[in-house]
């Protein structure tokens, strides 16, 4: 089994850094979550949507639950 080299002295240091959480690009550490606008706009619309439809998923979750409770009791 080949082994791994590691503590070589010609290894590069990498700047502590993260990434875009939209578009992957490198940023620096302690930047905001995305790079830009755009992606800030990307962002807050992937937001909504997921909002929603966890609004539509509780909706249909209250419908489904009076559609069978509702009838259980009409019926005494």
């Amino acid at each position: 089994m080949a082994e791994r080299k590691t503590g070589s002295s010609s290894a590069l240091k990498l700047i502590q850094h993260k990434h875009c959480a939209i578009c992957g690009k490198a940023q620096l550490v302690g930047d905001p979550e995305v790079c830009s606008p755009e992606c800030k706009k990307v962002m807050d619309d992937n937001i909504k949507k997921k909002r929603m439809w966890w609004i539509y998923m509780a909706l249909l979750f209250a419908a489904i639950a009076l559609f069978i409770v509702v009838p259980m009791f009409i019926n005494f």
